[in-house]
């Protein structure tokens, strides 16, 4: 394995990107891959480990996708995560939108 350095030595771009790299690593693990027991028993340790920031750890536990996108997490694996905690299909899409946006208006004032 390569070692990358830690995020304080990468500078802010070099730490974002490993932030983002690790988040995705995390997400893939507990969805898809070996740590979706040990998330489903302990998913503050499970995610602990993996040395993420304390906002994606939190979005993570939340299941808060936009943060989680927001944070570089992509979004395939944000739906994952959240089939894993028991969200349907509709209210992960409700929660992408904007809080004020009706997929069903037109745009078109109803006076």
């Amino acid at each position: 394995m390569v070692d990358r350095g830690t995020p304080s030595q990468l500078g802010s771009s070099g730490a974002r990107q490993m932030n983002d790299e690790l988040l995705t690593l995390c997400l893939a693990d507990i969805c898809r891959g070996n740590k979706a027991e040990s998330f489903a028993n302990d998913p503050a340790g499970t995610v602990k480990e993996y040395g993420l920031s304390p906002d994606a750890e939190k979005a993570i536990l939340e299941g808060d996708v936009v943060a989680m996108q927001a944070l570089g997490a992509h979004p395939v694996l944000t739906m994952y995560l959240a089939r894993s905690m028991g969200v349907s299909p509709s209210e992960y899409m409700r929660a992408l939108r904007p809080q004020d946006q009706d997929v069903h208006s037109s745009g078109a004032s109803a006076d």
